[in-house]
């Protein structure tokens, strides 16, 4: 049975006379830690409030979720709040991943 990398930046949502646009990252989180996926891309830069608790359910299941260069992510006060490094998160396999997508990295 075959998986997909899930590689979805935003959902946009149409509401009566206006867009929402909104990037789900915590459902994405859940369909990695549900193993519904085999990984999450996300290429463009992002706060660290819409990826910190996807992270720390990955984590706490096993997973794993790192900036596209391998680094860990950190949230103390004195950190960026912007996570400008990209981001993946998978169950197993990550430096799989990092290493499949390396060509692909400006």
């Amino acid at each position: 049975m075959c998986k997909t990398l899930l590689v979805v930046t935003h959902v946009i949502t149409v509401c009566t006379s206006y867009f929402w646009f909104f990037s789900v990252l915590g459902y994405k989180s859940l369909e990695v830690a549900n193993r519904h996926v085999d990984a999450y891309l996300h290429m463009t830069e992002i706060k660290k409030w819409d990826i910190c608790a996807g992270n720390a359910i990955i984590n706490f299941l096993g997973g794993k979720m790192t900036t596209l260069s391998n680094d860990r992510l950190y949230y103390s006060a004195e950190d960026d709040i912007n996570n400008k490094k990209g981001l993946l998160a998978t169950m197993e396999k990550h430096e799989l991943y990092l290493e499949k997508l390396k060509p692909f990295m400006l």
